[in-house]
């Protein structure tokens, strides 16, 4: 897996639009162009489509879209708010927060829109459901206790279990590639800043102090890295650091505020080499005077020659088997097929590794 593009909105100029962005600050590149936002962009895990959210249709819903913002299509169709889509790690579903019911909940539907279905029932907020690499679990934030909190549960909804417990808002939650961590934002310290939390709970870790805020941690596909947005020279702009919080890095720099939402993912397919024929030795009783083979002297043992050749190399004939030489002229054809299968028949085809 390597490293694409970063997703994000925008308001440069205006409302929010989402626009894509290279790691390094290049190819700033606007992927839709609406009278009214469209925010919260999320990558497909092959990278090749966007999950977003926009109220173009008088309300916010979900739209899909490929990945250099052509083919926009709408996937949800409902009179509340339907937002924060995240795709699940086969790409097969969709995550999303909806008021449909009340109060935000978390559902999940199939990538196309159909058969979405209710996962958390809480008189509370539930939402911005995140899926761990597995596909087995859930990172959300919900207010049930209060204030909101990071949680996790199985994706049916079962087991909740509380991570954070702060008297200030813990939001924003991100897994990690290989699974093992969580990273978030809090805002313990009188300003937002980002977090790193064990899978199993343990280990919360800052790994951002700046007297500024500082949101949204998005890991890079490949792990080594995690991209954010921080409010530190007068708009928010997108850094990118090392996962322990070094190596702070500015890739924006620009009047607009720019909030970043994920990483591409970008799948390389490398196929093993092509192993080679295998080329049958030259039969040294093959005539170069223009005699017919198989005639004249020296045929007979040239007759126990190749059928010896084929006892050893495939088994597939002996020397008691094959006619007398004088009496087939098509014996040494006869013999190279045998031959070429004893080489061949067993040769595997060329697989691909993803």
């Amino acid at each position: 897996m390597q490293n694409g593009n970063l997703v994000l909105h925008a308001n440069n100029p205006g409302n929010y639009q989402v626009y894509s962005i290279s790691p390094t600050g290049t190819n700033y590149t606007r992927l839709t162009n609406n009278l009214v936002d469209e925010v919260e962009p999320n990558y497909s895990p092959d990278g090749l489509k966007i999950t977003f959210s926009t109220p173009r249709d008088g309300n916010y819903e979900i739209y899909i879209m490929n990945a250099d913002g052509t083919s926009q299509t709408r996937l949800t169709n409902n009179s509340a708010v339907d937002n924060l889509p995240h795709f699940s790690p086969l790409g097969t579903q969709i995550a999303f927060t909806s008021n449909r019911d009340g109060n935000n909940e978390i559902y999940i539907m199939n990538a196309d829109g159909s058969n979405p279905v209710r996962i958390t029932n809480n008189s509370a907020s539930d939402y911005d459901a995140v899926w761990s690499p597995d596909g087995t679990k859930f990172a959300f934030i919900s207010e049930r206790d209060g204030n909101n909190e990071l949680y996790v549960m199985n994706v049916d909804g079962t087991n909740p279990v509380r991570y954070t417990t702060n008297s200030v808002n813990d939001i924003h939650p991100e897994w990690s590639p290989d699974g093992a961590k969580i990273a978030y934002t809090n805002h313990r310290d009188g300003d937002y800043d980002i977090f790193t939390i064990n899978a199993d709970g343990t280990g919360d870790t800052q790994i951002v102090n700046a007297p500024a805020q500082d949101f949204h941690p998005e890991w890079s596909p490949d792990g080594t890295k995690i991209a954010f947005q921080a409010l530190r020279d007068g708009n928010y702009e997108l850094y990118i650091m090392n996962p322990d919080g070094s190596n702070q890095t500015r890739i924006t720099n620009d009047p607009a505020d720019n909030s970043v939402r994920d990483w591409q993912p970008v799948l390389v397919i490398t196929p093993d080499p092509v192993t080679p024929p295998i080329v049958p030795p030259a039969d040294p009783t093959t005539p170069t005077d223009g005699t017919a083979a198989g005639t004249g002297s020296g045929s007979g043992l040239a007759a126990a020659q190749v059928s010896n050749r084929l006892d050893s190399a495939s088994n597939v004939a002996t020397a008691d088997s094959l006619p007398d030489a004088g009496s087939s002229p098509l014996l040494p054809i006869l013999a190279f097929g045998l031959l070429s299968a004893g080489y061949y028949g067993y040769r595997k085809r060329p697989l691909l590794q993803y």
